[in-house]
């Protein structure tokens, strides 16, 4: 797994070459609906990976550098990402979802969503629509996550990482990547630690370490990892603590995955 150096400067080189070149090739589409659109984009402290409009004109593009480091685990877990099952769906790069794969398409995957936009594809509860797919895909057709992809491997090689050409999931969770794997039912939220009449003795979740969460406590939203599993709850670290060193035991009833690549508040779309 990256250190957070690492991560930080690969969120950074994200950031850069998605004004650098996805915005290069992209201006004129976007202005011709969007007149005057500006981007600028920055590095997030959590694993927050998301478009944003700040005014009638300004989009802003966050990479959180947890986003990278949680990706850099391997391919299982970057197959639990949106981003990395959309690789593996759509067969974008030939199905491979190494690091240098996975954080290419995230970048393809924000900057969708800031032609969408732009576009008027994207309405409040009518995010991953058509209208964004028909966009994303196109950046893989017309050669601009493949012309990222070589740019960020240059990247790499400077950093020392290793590119793995052949990076694909183990068969668990392709699988569950592709859909071919229930979810199980949910039981009803019951306080903190999920307890209810009939609860089983021993914690069962569909969540593994590694995996994004989010949760709520008093109206207050947390993200985070989870970290381990217990005989009756999960051990979550949140993205933003609000001491060093904290973590939560949450019920599996609370948990629900979180997708970071989905671009969650967009002023502009939402009204």
């Amino acid at each position: 797994m990256l250190d957070e150096t690492r991560s930080r400067t690969l969120a950074a080189e994200l950031g850069r070459l998605t004004e650098t070149l996805l915005w290069s090739r992209h201006e004129a589409r976007v202005r011709a609906a969007w007149p005057g659109a500006r981007l600028a984009t920055r590095v997030g402290r959590g694993q927050a990976t998301h478009h944003q409009v700040r005014d009638e004109q300004q989009s802003v593009i966050t990479f959180g550098w947890r986003m990278v480091q949680a990706k850099s685990r391997g391919p299982d877990a970057v197959s639990r990402w949106l981003s990395g099952r959309e690789i593996l769906r759509r067969g974008y790069f030939d199905g491979r979802v190494g690091l240098l794969e996975a954080l290419s398409h995230a970048a393809c995957h924000e900057f969708a969503h800031l032609v969408q936009t732009a576009e008027g594809g994207r309405r409040r509860g009518s995010v991953h629509n058509k209208a964004f797919y028909a966009i994303l895909d196109g950046l893989h057709a017309d050669g601009s996550a493949d012309a990222l992809r070589r740019a960020l491997r240059q990247r790499f090689e400077a950093l020392g990482l290793p590119v793995d050409e052949t990076a694909r999931p183990g068969a668990e969770a392709l699988a569950r990547a592709l859909g071919q794997v229930p979810a199980p039912a949910r039981s009803p939220r019951r306080g903190l630690f999920g307890r209810s009449r009939g609860a089983p003795a021993r914690c069962t979740t569909r969540f593994a370490p590694g995996d994004a969460v989010v949760f709520e406590v008093q109206g207050r939203r947390i993200t985070g990892v989870v970290r381990r599993i217990n005989r009756r709850t999960v051990t979550v670290v949140p993205d933003v603590p609000d001491r060093a060193g904290q973590w939560w035991r949450v019920g599996p009833r609370l948990l629900s995955p979180l997708d970071v690549d989905d671009a969650r508040t967009d002023a502009r779309a939402d009204g």
